[in-house]
């Protein structure tokens, strides 16, 4: 093959047509998804790019070279495309250290640059946990416009990757695009479609925060000379609190997702912040002075909050003892905690259908 390189230069664009753009051909194989990092916005991947071209000055005959078909040499030896991974952080070029090249008698020219990348990805985290992420890993030509050379775009393979415990690939999807400048510089787009395994968030996060949500409940349910009661609820705010933090190291500091699990967190605090405001009120209430009048509208919740049993149409004597016994701040407290349990679960669970409902709407318009 000595005599292929014999007056070879890889300075020049090997095309016996000058004014004919050359065509390029990108393709992408994925082995391994190995790291997504919610937080930065960054994805990890080993694999590589499949690039092919013409190259004409090296094309032979199999049967003058021994039924030799093609061979491999050096990248360094080639000429190559000003090729670039755009969405690389860090090294966006295709090194040729220790890199191969394939070529066929045909003049066919295969670069497969591979190894390991990290790329950004734009993550929407609206539906976390239950989300599916688009990554785009943009090739583009540095200097060279659409004259000298044509990209064609290749799929993206994953076929046999190696998994990641928290992401699954369920497809991906190439595209070719030219910008509006005179000099046409054309980008090839890869994109990685992935979904998240959901398993571990609903075990770890999303169930125990329903249990927290029913747990600030239950501060109704402790009666008002309970020394536990205010203690219950500044604890399950304070949760809620920790909850929130570790959402927050869970996905990225942007305003453009908010996920629907962290609006759901904050309104629940809200919730807990309410209930313990209505805890101090209904311990002033249990202790208020005997001698101090109750209004009308306290007596009226009383009354209306009143258990009274239903099993005989006709009263006893012993409902009209009961009806008969004296109006008491210690009523009326019991009367605001059964207010205040009812109206703070009807409010719960609406924000719980209310999430639900609008992950579903998101996740499947």
């Amino acid at each position: 093959m000595e005599d292929l390189f014999q007056n070879y230069t890889g300075l020049v664009r090997p095309s016996k047509s000058p004014s004919e753009p050359l065509n390029i051909s990108v393709g992408m194989a994925i082995e391994a998804l190995a790291d997504v990092d919610d937080r930065e916005g960054t994805v990890t991947i080993s694999g590589w790019v499949d690039i092919y071209w013409k190259d004409e000055y090296m094309c032979w005959e199999p049967s003058d070279y021994g039924n030799i078909s093609f061979f491999i040499a050096p990248a360094e030896k080639f000429w190559r495309p000003d090729l670039a991974f755009n969405s690389a952080i860090g090294e966006r070029f295709f090194s040729t250290k220790d890199q191969l090249m394939s070529v066929t008698s045909d003049c066919t020219v295969n670069f497969a640059p591979g190894g390991r990348s990290t790329h950004s990805c734009d993550l929407d985290m609206t539906l976390f946990p239950f989300d599916t992420q688009h990554c785009k890993f943009v090739v583009l030509t540095w200097f060279s416009g659409v004259a000298s050379m044509r990209l064609e775009s290749l799929n993206l393979t994953f076929d046999g990757a190696t998994g990641n415990e928290v992401w699954r690939i369920i497809g991906s999807e190439s595209s070719v695009s030219t910008d509006g400048t005179v000099w046409g510089y054309q980008t090839i787009t890869f994109t990685l479609h992935m979904k998240r395994k959901p398993l571990y968030y609903i075990l770890y996060v999303v169930f125990p925060l329903l249990m927290l949500a029913l747990l600030n409940l239950m501060v109704f349910r402790l009666p008002p000379e309970a020394d536990e009661k205010m203690s219950l609820a500044i604890t399950v705010l304070l949760a809620f609190s920790i909850w929130l933090l570790m959402l927050n190291d869970l996905t990225p500091r942007s305003s453009d997702s908010i996920p629907i699990l962290g609006i759901f967190i904050i309104a629940i605090m809200f919730l807990s912040a309410m209930s313990a405001i209505v805890t101090v009120h209904v311990i002033r209430i249990h202790h208020r002075d005997k001698q101090r009048a109750i209004p009308p509208w306290a007596k009226r919740l009383v009354r209306m909050c009143e258990t009274r049993r239903k099993s005989s149409k006709v009263k006893n004597a012993a409902d009209m003892d009961d009806d008969e016994e004296p109006m008491t701040w210690p009523k009326v407290a019991d009367a605001v905690d059964s207010l205040s349990f009812t109206t703070m679960f009807a409010l719960t669970v609406l924000m719980v259908v209310t999430c639900t409902f609008s992950v579903l709407i998101i996740k499947f318009q």
